[in-house]
Formats: C-alpha cells, sequence, structure tokens
C-alpha cells in the first residue's frame, strides 16, 4: 500500500505505487520514472530488477494493458541508471509475452549500454 513507507532505520525506503487495473504505457511509466529517481536519490552502488511479465497484456493473472515495447522503454530507463545491474524474473504466465516481453527489455538495456 502506498503508506508503507518502511519503519525504524528504513522509514523512507519503502515506495510503493500501487495502480489500478487496466493501467496503460502512460501511467505506468510514471510510475516507473518516480520510482527510479527515488533510487537514484539513494545513489545505490547496483540495482537489482524484479521483472514480472505479468504486467503485458493478456497476461491470465494480470490487469495491465502494457505492450513489450513499453518493457523495452523500462529497460532503456533502468539502464540509463548506469549501475550493476540483477534482474530476476518473478512473474508471468503467458508464454507469448515471456519470449516478446523479455527480448523487448533486453533490447532496452542493451540500447543504452
Amino acid at each position: 500500500f502506498a503508506h508503507e513507507t518502511g519503519t525504524q532505520a528504513g522509514l523512507g525506503f519503502n515506495l510503493n505505487l500501487p495502480l489500478p487495473a487496466g493501467t496503460g504505457p502512460e501511467e505506468y511509466l510514471k510510475a516507473v520514472d518516480k520510482a527510479l529517481h527515488r533510487i537514484a536519490r539513494f545513489k545505490p552502488e547496483f540495482f537489482v530488477v524484479c521483472l514480472g511479465f505479468d504486467i503485458l497484456r493478456q497476461d491470465p493473472t494480470g490487469t495491465f494493458t502494457l505492450r513489450p515495447e513499453t518493457l523495452q522503454t523500462i529497460g532503456r530507463r533502468v539502464a540509463e541508471m548506469k549501475k550493476p545491474l540483477l534482474v530476476v524474473q518473478e512473474g508471468g504466465y503467458n508464454l507469448r509475452n515471456l519470449r516478446r516481453g523479455s527480448a523487448a527489455f533486453f533490447t532496452g538495456i542493451a540500447e543504452n549500454l
């Protein structure tokens, strides 16, 4: 939930950006940009991305309307951070989305190396 921002020494380190069902690329990318801006303020030494392809349309468990092109943009923006990167795949239940989404995300990363 948006109000969950961490506790004690971790207060302010959590940023939850809940988005409604049906969220499309424009709103989703605004949330990504907000998150990346917040992360950059902390000047991390490396970056870990938990990448779930259930954000793509036609995923049986997802509710967003994103296409692979949005993942390519996200990959490009993540790479702009110029930090060592670890990507962990965590969701997505449509095989076509997994193939197309992963290719798009890593293409975006490669565009910014």
